[in-house]
């Protein structure tokens, strides 16, 4: 997604997959998609939730929010596999989307 506009941020997040049943569908999303963003949860060109947004993570954009940006868009940077540190081996990994949102001013 080409942002040409001077009032643009890009923030990188890590948002991960919502439910396990949509850890195959995450892994069709290829980098440079675009997403759509609604209500903290962010959604393929199908209209598929693919993952919503953390505590934390909202809470930030709020505070963006309060300087008057909203976010416009969103794109997938990478998909990557990840499983905790201290976890028994024959747990499975969780497909973990990396999203850039694209904020701007309004």
């Amino acid at each position: 997604m080409a942002w040409e506009e001077n009032s643009c941020i890009s923030l990188n997040m890590q948002l991960i997959a919502i439910l396990s049943r949509i850890g195959v569908e995450i892994l069709s999303l290829l980098s440079g998609m675009d997403l759509e963003y609604r209500d903290g949860m962010l959604f393929d060109l199908s209209h598929r939730c693919m993952a919503k947004l953390s505590v934390a993570m909202m809470a930030k954009l709020a505070e963006w929010n309060e300087k008057g940006y909203n976010v416009k868009g969103a794109s997938v940077r990478f998909i990557v596999a990840w499983k905790p540190k201290d976890a028994p081996k024959e747990e499975s990994e969780t497909a973990v989307l990396l999203a850039d949102l694209y904020l701007f001013r309004n």
